[in-house]
């Protein structure tokens, strides 16, 4: 996920800037935008501070982040699946239970 501050919204893109500097992004019926919950690309506001991560191969939007994070949870209902950027599989999900970790052996 990349770190950015939207500096424009338009009807189909979003301009971000980021430490590599300002570019604009494509948003589509795909992307997935959340802002303190799930959201629509003119809920977004230039200022706002986001997380993001565009597509393989492109420069159009994958998920995009604005607000509190913690309301754009699956608990919530809101989002199309699993957010891709999370880890998946055993041992990943909630409630998991911590993974074993090796000790040493302290045979005497």
């Amino acid at each position: 996920m990349q770190s950015g501050t939207v500096t424009a919204v338009g009807t189909n893109s979003v301009g971000i800037t980021t430490s590599a500097g300002a570019k604009t992004y494509a948003v589509d019926s795909g992307s997935d935008i959340d802002k303190n919950g799930e959201a629509k690309l003119s809920d977004l506001k230039a200022g706002d501070a986001v997380h993001f991560a565009v597509r393989p191969g492109t420069s159009t939007i994958a998920v995009l982040h604005a607000g509190d994070e913690a309301k754009d949870g699956p608990g919530a209902g809101r989002h199309h699946g699993p957010c891709p950027f999370r880890p998946v599989g055993p041992g990943s999900g909630p409630g998991s239970a911590p993974r074993p970790t090796a000790t040493p052996s302290t045979n005497a």
